[in-house]
């Protein structure tokens, strides 16, 4: 396969570094309910927050239930 050279095509901005889960926005104690505990885990450590993570089965969905339990960065 041949690949075309293409010139003067500019780079695309980084995207920001937004969180899909509400960290931010949550005090110490708040919670939210997911669906994958392993990906919100990994979101609250690249961001910088501690959270505590239970299987639940509230409401309709099965999933977890994510506390911030620390400041944050």
């Amino acid at each position: 396969m041949k690949y075309k050279i293409q010139k003067n095509i500019p780079i695309p901005q980084k995207p920001t570094n937004q969180c899909e889960y509400p960290f931010s926005e949550m005090n110490i104690g708040d919670s939210f309910l997911c669906s994958n505990s392993e990906k919100a885990r990994s979101a609250a450590k690249k961001y910088g927050y501690t959270v505590t993570i239970r299987s639940t089965n509230e409401d309709v969905l099965k999933g977890y239930r994510v506390w911030r339990i620390n400041k944050g960065v």
